[in-house]
């Protein structure tokens, strides 16, 4: 703790410091990152949010001047968030609904999420759910939430769904993290983001859903985004559903379609098939039935479709 500490002191001056004499980042920045990532590393040593939350306090009286404690505040935030570890979440989400974080420090924390965290454990992702749900992010700028959201629905698809999960995290250790059927995904997240697909009454934020969704490699998911491909579904809470909410339902699908490919295949071809079909949802249906790797019959109506066309 006392080695973190001394770090805190000397990254804080050299900050100060070059904001005082003009000196550029870049002639600072390799002494700096070393710091950064040895105080990444002394946080991921601490097991408890409590140990935490302690060096905090403890970090933040060691400045009298107002600039240097938010110096150390701003810097505090931003490496605890490269540690990953349950303890450090914890901490971040006390941070946010404390409102001890700005909306760049909470947009920065989600953005990077998926790639610093090294151990996501039921009671992290829990928690980060509840936080992104929690007000603090739901009435947040719009940027701030539609990052959060992607950025979780990532992270999922990584630790739960990915088939290599178990080897980008330390599974032979500590046992799988998530599953598929994790309470966290079947029973919290997916309810979640296709509540707010169905609710959403903006055009905008009802794409941000259809990508989130198609981020999760989950075959209940299929049948929610086939309606939007399919044009089944025009209107929804009394608002057109546009062409490029089809595209983006289109390509989301694309990206879990093998899962219930007989379903998707017929679909994806009765949409290209149709001349009265704008022609952009045309040609994604056409690039989608690619990936699909459909049957030698559904190649020949292709060709037949083209041909007319």
């Amino acid at each position: 703790k006392e080695a973190m500490k001394k770090l805190f002191r000397e990254v804080v001056a050299e900050i100060v410091q070059s904001e005082q004499s003009g000196i550029t980042e870049e002639k600072n920045k390799s002494n700096i990152n070393l710091k950064v990532l040895s105080l990444a590393r002394g946080f991921a040593m601490h097991k408890t949010a409590q140990e935490i939350v302690q060096l905090f306090q403890e970090v933040t009286a060691l400045f009298a001047d107002q600039h240097q404690r938010e110096v150390a505040t701003n810097f505090f935030v931003d490496t605890l968030s490269m540690a990953g570890t349950p303890a450090s979440v914890e901490v971040i989400a006390k941070l946010i609904q404390e409102n001890k974080m700005t909306q760049v420090q909470i947009a920065n924390f989600f953005m990077w999420m998926p790639h610093y965290i090294v151990y996501p454990t039921t009671q992290a992702l829990e928690k980060l759910y509840h936080v992104i749900r929690s007000d603090k992010i739901q009435q947040a700028a719009m940027p701030v939430r539609n990052v959060a959201i992607a950025s979780f629905t990532q992270l999922l698809q990584q630790a739960c769904f990915s088939e290599d999960r178990k080897v980008a995290y330390p599974t032979f250790v500590t046992g799988e993290f998530c599953r598929p059927n994790s309470n966290v995904v079947q029973n919290q997240w997916m309810p979640y983001l296709i509540g707010q697909l169905s609710s959403a009454r903006d055009v905008n934020e009802r794409n941000i859903f259809l990508v989130a969704l198609g981020t999760l490699q989950h075959k209940d998911i299929v049948r929610e985004l086939i309606p939007y491909v399919s044009g089944a579904l025009t209107h929804h809470v009394g608002q057109k559903v546009t062409t490029l909410n089809r595209l983006m339902a289109t390509y989301s699908l694309a990206n879990i379609g093998h899962l219930q490919p007989n379903a998707v295949v017929p679909t994806l071809l009765n949409v290209f098939s149709n001349p009265s079909e704008a022609a952009e949802i045309r040609i994604a249906a056409f690039n989608c039935l690619l990936r699909m790797n459909p049957t030698t019959a559904a190649f020949q109506r292709i060709a037949a479709v083209t041909q007319q066309d």
